[in-house]
């Protein structure tokens, strides 16, 4: 009589274990992944950048005339005032009335990060009024 008991005790037992605790295990538990953001779109290149392959992946242009870069993710100018480097909206205003259609534009490479730590080799290789 005892053999049956424990038997049916361990039966009972591992139903249990079989109906409430192992799915408890396998229960996936962790959070649900995120939900997948939208890409990045580049913006377009402005309207007088010169037509050339892959617009998408270039950042900076710079603007021999003017000594200065564009950068095509901000939309802004980049230019040294005398002391610093300065990040606008608008072209330096020595050069508020520039033809920019007209202008020198160098397409910087697209690896290219922080051209203005660079200044000096750009000053050199594409002087003012002499690339175009």
């Amino acid at each position: 009589m005892k053999t049956s008991t424990s038997c049916r005790f361990f039966l009972s037992a591992f139903i249990c274990l079989c109906m409430f605790v192992l799915p408890a295990c396998f229960h996936n538990t962790s959070a649900p992944p995120p939900s997948p953001q939208p890409a990045y779109v580049m913006p377009p290149p402005p309207p007088w950048a010169p037509p050339y392959r892959y617009q998408d992946r270039v950042r900076y242009y710079y603007l021999p005339d003017m000594e200065c870069y564009y950068d095509v993710y901000a939309g802004q100018y980049v230019y040294y005032n005398g002391f610093e480097w300065l990040h606008s909206p608008y072209a330096p205003p020595a050069y508020a009335g520039y033809d920019m259609y007209n202008g020198s534009v160098v397409v910087l490479n697209y690896g290219t990060n922080d051209p203005w730590l660079n200044h000096t080799t750009y000053v050199i290789t594409y002087p003012r009024g002499s690339y175009g």
